[in-house]
């Protein structure tokens, strides 16, 4: 007897075709938003490492530094800086003499760098204001250092003040200007600088 092969009639392979489909589509149509979410999350993610770059640049100036190296108009600072390439990094040389309380004749950035993934820094700007603060009688209380003899913060007396910052990211327009009016934005992050945010303490 010769042996009969089966196959699939063409009701069978459009049925089938037809269960794939009730499966698939829904999950397609998902991938286009799963990818924006992606986007943006990478392009937060970003902005953050970008802002953190530039905080660890000021915290590391110590709070003492900060009050007395700066130039304080009315208790606040509110400069704006462009992101120079320098190799393969992004750098300000203004921004690093200004948070160092240098005066020199300097013309090549040795402290502050960024490195960017995938991001060109160049097409924006970024503005750094920061607030000096003196806590209201009877408000938060102010921890100066760490004593190491007894193991505990130790708290200042009202004097002190905290310094509320905020950096602000934009993006450049034709003529080089950045519009740092506005709402907030994921480019934008917040941060304060205490008395125990200091050298040697």
């Amino acid at each position: 007897m010769k042996n009969k092969k089966k196959g699939f009639s063409l009701i069978e392979v459009v049925m089938a075709l037809a269960v794939i489909s009730v499966g698939v589509l829904p999950i397609l149509s998902m991938y286009p938003s799963a990818l924006k979410m992606t986007v943006k999350a990478t392009a937060i993610e970003e902005w953050s490492r970008v802002n953190m770059s530039i905080v660890d640049y000021i915290k590391s100036r110590g709070y003492d530094n900060l009050k007395s190296n700066l130039i304080w108009s009315s208790n606040a600072i509110d400069e704006e800086y462009n992101f120079e390439k320098l190799g393969t990094n992004y750098t300000n040389i203004n921004f690093e003499k200004d948070f160092l309380g240098l005066e020199s004749a300097a013309t090549q950035p040795s402290l502050f760098f960024i490195n960017s993934k995938g991001i060109n820094l160049e097409n924006y700007k970024f503005s750094i204001y920061m607030e000096d603060i003196q806590p209201t009688s009877g408000g938060i209380e102010i921890y100066k250092k760490y004593d190491l003899n007894n193991n505990k913060f130790d708290s200042s007396s009202t004097s002190s003040s905290i310094i509320y910052g905020i950096i602000k990211i934009r993006e450049k327009d034709s003529s080089g200007n950045a519009d740092f009016s506005g709402e907030e934005s994921i480019r934008d992050m917040k941060f304060i600088i205490t008395p125990i945010e200091n050298w040697g303490d």
